[in-house]
């Protein structure tokens, strides 16, 4: 992935594959379906969405992405994702849900 320089996922069906993190993390935009919890991650500043099944949508992305690449930071996408996604980041998340459900008990 390091010798990439974009991820494509073409996909009908998602929930929030890990590759488009693991993407971010590198640096990579990323050429997405709004599908799932893509959209969740996948933004203007890191990436392109496009509707499911649509080819044409697909090709024009790609295109975009070639003509417009300089407008993706890949430093920043890699900083923000590296914070959003790190091991302390969401190990803190789970410990907080764990926290507020053993108040509740």
């Amino acid at each position: 992935m390091k010798q990439a320089s974009a991820l494509v996922l073409f996909s009908y069906y998602e929930n929030l594959p890990c590759v488009i993190l693991e993407a971010q993390c590198c640096g990579l935009p990323v050429i997405a379906t709004r599908t799932g919890g893509i959209a969740e991650v996948v933004d203007e500043k890191n990436g392109i969405l496009i509707t499911p099944g649509d080819e044409n949508g697909l090709s024009n992305a790609m295109h975009e992405l070639v003509n417009a690449y300089h407008r993706f930071d890949q430093k920043e996408t890699a900083r923000i994702a590296m914070h959003k996604f790190s091991y302390e980041t969401v190990g803190q998340e789970i410990k907080t849900v764990y926290d507020r459900i053993a108040r509740q008990g």
